[in-house]
């Protein structure tokens, strides 16, 4: 059995290298990073699992500082954006926290920052598979602005960062603005187109190729092309057995595309990892475009 995972494990890494070698040279490594303002870091109160366990502070963003803000937020007009300002509280996630818990009343939404959430569908068995994941591009809890009370999945933390956090209550008042109530209705179909892809994604393309969109999605929202994954995650993400992940990582690195060690993912090759990932990554973008005007200040913010 071992034998004959080594042997698939050196197909892997010929697959790659062959579909790669024309577009980079495995001992290039890019140090390319997004770039953000940051709040005074305060340590989240609780442990992960805590349900809105989070130190919050008000915050008061200018209008300068909008560009390094969640993309919903940011696309808002000035005036919108200035009369909810007053009523949002920043707060840090920590890995594993959970956020959000189905089935429970939405109290609060939560405009990421920084970071990743994952949506996670737990079966009877108690097995766990992410169906979907919220960024830098939006907001959780956003079916809360639809009428629905309590949440639709368990949202967990998977790649620490922050927030702004808003009272539902306040979200309603709000949202009697024609603008954020807009705003929120192209996020809703892109939130539901994403489902969809991200469903096709699951049955039609290969592990290989679902592992390098992921990473590259973790990349874009943890601020950084390095940051911390575990492998737990990276399965329950992929919806395989850990193995099959240890065998991808491990064909990766060895055609210069990551490098991964002790739970700290590294991207040493951004054209390398686009080229060889399934469609999916650049149709979501596609699809953020569709929403905001200013979706490619994430190429523009890791060029700077």
């Amino acid at each position: 059995m071992l034998v004959g995972r080594r042997a698939a494990c050196r197909l892997d890494r010929d697959a790659i290298r062959t579909r790669t070698s024309a577009i980079f040279e495995p001992s290039q490594c890019t140090d390319q990073s997004l770039s953000y303002v940051s709040s005074a870091r305060k340590k989240p109160s609780g442990g992960a699992g805590g349900h809105g366990d989070v130190m919050a502070t008000h915050v008061f963003l200018s209008h300068s500082n909008r560009q390094a803000a969640n993309l919903l937020l940011n696309a808002l007009p000035v005036s919108d954006y200035e009369s909810l300002q007053t009523n949002l509280q920043h707060v840090e996630f920590a890995r594993g926290q959970q956020i959000q818990r189905e089935h429970q009343p939405i109290d609060h939404l939560y405009f990421v920052q920084r970071g990743l959430v994952s949506l996670i569908r737990t079966m009877r068995d108690g097995r766990t598979v992410e169906i979907g994941a919220v960024g830098l591009e939006g907001v959780v809890g956003w079916s809360a602005a639809f009428g629905i009370s309590n949440a639709l999945f368990d949202a967990v933390v998977q790649i620490p960062g922050e927030a702004l956090r808003l009272d539902r209550k306040t979200l309603s008042v709000w949202l009697e603005r024609s603008a954020p109530r807009m705003l929120f209705t192209r996020y809703a179909e892109f939130s539901i187109r994403e489902l969809g892809q991200h469903a096709a994604c699951n049955r039609l393309h290969s592990l290989e190729q679902r592992c390098l969109r992921w990473l590259l999605i973790a990349a874009d929202n943890a601020g950084s092309e390095t940051f911390q994954l575990t492998q737990d995650f990276l399965s329950m993400m992929l919806g395989v057995q850990r193995t099959a992940v240890s065998v991808v990582t491990g064909a990766l690195q060895c055609a210069g595309l990551i490098h991964y060690l002790r739970g700290r993912m590294a991207l040493t090759n951004r054209p390398g990892l686009e080229a060889t990932a399934c469609e999916c990554y650049q149709a979501t973008r596609e699809s953020l475009r569709l929403v905001y005007d200013n979706v490619d200040r994430f190429g523009a913010a890791r060029s700077a």
